[in-house]
This record gives structure tokens, C-alpha cells and sequence, in this order.
């Protein structure tokens, strides 16, 4: 759970600097830029491996991205990166940084989790729920888990809303065993 915090951190460090200087758009298609140039090189097994030296990395990505031209702040950013030995969260902090933009920009995000695919009508229903909730436009991802028996669970951030048999059925026998207990200590 921290290693999931440790991407945010960054993104929302380097968010914060890129709306200082007014160039969050700009970030956003360099990091853009990043990904596709590291992938179409395939320099990623490169900048991960922690035997390579980080002046090497360092002169990789000063090199490289002297002429794709990205911004100061995103160099700089990378370069951070590799210092700090945190090269191999970049694609984690590229998320984290997308995410943060859309928050920016009025959405939300939301996992709704159904033992059986959901028609139409209910996802519509689903989104005017969490729009009333968040009162942002919702990003939802779906996803079937037959474990949950029937019913939804649906995560906002960090509430979660249990409609599910299986969480009706752990919450009726742990009041149960609540119960159970009393009356054995009474």
C-alpha cells in the first residue's frame, strides 16, 4: 500500500510545480512523449536496471530528450527520477499525474465491482449516483466478480459502498458472532 502512495507523491509534486508555471498541459504530452520514446526504444530494461550508473541514465535522458525537445521541468523531473532511484515508478507516476489532471479538470473515479454484467440503463442509473456523490463526472471501470454472489460494491476514493450478498451475508454473521459471544459472556 505505501509503494502505491510513493507514485501520487510525485505526480502530485510535479503537478504542483507545473501549475506554478502554468505548463501542466505541456507536462502532461511530455510525459506522453517519455512513455512512447522509452518504449519505442526500448530503453526501459536500461533506465530500470539499477547495475547501470545513474550519470549513464543521466546522459541517456539528457540525450534523448535534447531532441525531442520536452520541457525543462519535465527533464528535470526525470532526471529526479533516476537520482532518487525512482525511474522504475515513472509509469506508475504517469498514471497518477493523468488522473490528477482529469481531477483537476471536474472527474472523479469510481470502481464498481457486480457478480453479472450490468445493462444499460444500470450503469446509466450508476454514474447519476456517484455524479450525485461527487458531484464531478465519473470515470467508471467495471469489473464481474461472481464471488460477491449478487448485488454491487461500488469504490469512490476512499469510501466504499458494500450492496453485495457477500457483504450482507459477512455483515449478518459477524452480528452472529457478535451475538454469540454476549450471550456466552453473560
Amino acid at each position: 500500500m505505501k509503494n502505491d502512495l510513493i507514485p501520487i507523491r510525485y505526480a502530485k509534486i510535479l503537478l504542483k510545480v507545473a501549475n506554478k508555471e502554468g505548463i501542466d498541459d505541456v507536462v502532461s504530452k511530455d510525459l506522453d512523449t517519455v512513455y512512447k520514446t522509452i518504449e519505442s526504444f526500448k530503453l526501459k530494461k536500461l533506465l530500470l536496471n539499477y547495475t547501470v550508473p545513474k550519470v549513464v541514465k543521466r546522459k541517456l535522458i539528457e540525450s534523448i530528450f535534447l531532441e525531442k525537445k520536452i520541457h525543462i521541468t519535465t527533464k528535470s523531473f526525470l532526471l529526479t527520477l533516476i537520482a532518487n532511484n525512482r525511474f522504475s515508478l515513472l509509469y506508475k507516476i504517469i498514471e497518477s499525474y493523468k488522473q490528477l489532471i482529469l481531477i483537476k479538470e471536474g472527474h472523479s473515479f469510481a470502481e464498481v465491482e457486480t457478480a453479472m454484467p450490468l445493462s444499460k440503463s444500470s450503469c446509466k442509473d450508476i454514474e447519476n449516483l456517484i455524479t450525485s456523490l461527487t458531484k464531478a463526472k465519473p470515470i467508471i471501470t467495471y469489473t464481474i466478480k461472481k464471488d460477491l454472489l449478487g448485488g454491487i460494491t461500488i469504490k469512490i476514493s476512499n469510501r466504499i459502498i458494500d450492496l453485495s450478498l457477500k457483504g450482507k451475508l459477512k455483515k449478518i454473521g459477524n452480528l452472529l458472532l457478535q451475538t454469540s459471544i454476549n450471550k456466552q459472556g453473560l
